[in-house]
């Protein structure tokens, strides 16, 4: 919301989905935000997450936003996930994603985290911000 905003006077076409907006997130959820998305395709999905955990995958606590991120990872070509160090070792009750359903994650751990060498072991292209 805040970056529709932001951005909503440039030239960049702003696309705001229906449904209910979670407050810690600003995400719209719920089944009018899932039905909205029937009619997108994304080149690239940019997603975050509340934990990873390698076994397990990647996870969110809210249920409503979890079916959202899916619907957005099966409506796009690419999918990136923006993850710093502290969501690491987590796990919330819905998970969203395995780790062979995301292409990148961008991420302020380095290389010699074993988190991250998890992740680049499942085949996720692991880039350092």
């Amino acid at each position: 919301m805040i970056l529709a905003t932001d951005i909503g006077d440039s030239s960049t076409n702003v696309i705001l989905l229906s449904g209910r907006i979670r407050p810690i997130t600003l995400s719209a959820v719920g089944d009018l935000a899932l039905n909205a998305m029937e009619n997108f395709h994304a080149d690239i999905a940019f997603l975050g997450t509340n934990g990873v955990d390698s076994e397990i995958g990647f996870t969110t606590p809210d249920p409503d936003e979890s079916a959202v991120k899916r619907k957005m990872i099966e409506h796009a070509r690419e999918t990136i996930l923006m993850v710093d160090g502290s969501k690491f070792g987590k796990a919330f009750a819905t998970r969203f994603a395995k780790l062979t359903d995301i292409d990148r994650v961008v991420t302020d751990l380095d290389a010699e985290n074993s988190d991250v060498q998890k992740l680049e072991k499942s085949g996720i292209e692991v880039v350092l911000a």
